[in-house]
């Protein structure tokens, strides 16, 4: 019986370190600065911060080979 009794003291010890180490302290938060328009604009477009900017890039290069291709047919008087 006294095994038992100190087995549950043992037992409260560790469940209340393991309570307090959960618990966790809520610092106010300091005043974020605000981004202005050009540095989210180069924050979405950089792409290991975004990889989703990747396919921005993939369709503007696609539009600039699509203008490029027409300028060469149009010179060349393909039409």
């Amino acid at each position: 019986p006294e095994k038992f009794g100190r087995n549950v003291n043992t037992c409260k010890v560790f469940y209340s370190f393991i309570l307090d180490a959960k618990k966790k302290v809520v610092e106010p938060e300091k005043e974020r600065k605000k981004k202005g328009g050009l540095e989210l604009f180069l924050l979405y477009m950089t792409p290991w911060r975004n990889p989703n900017s990747i396919f921005v890039y993939l369709l503007l290069l696609l539009y600039c080979l699509g203008k490029y291709s027409e300028a060469q047919s149009a010179a060349s008087g393909a039409l």
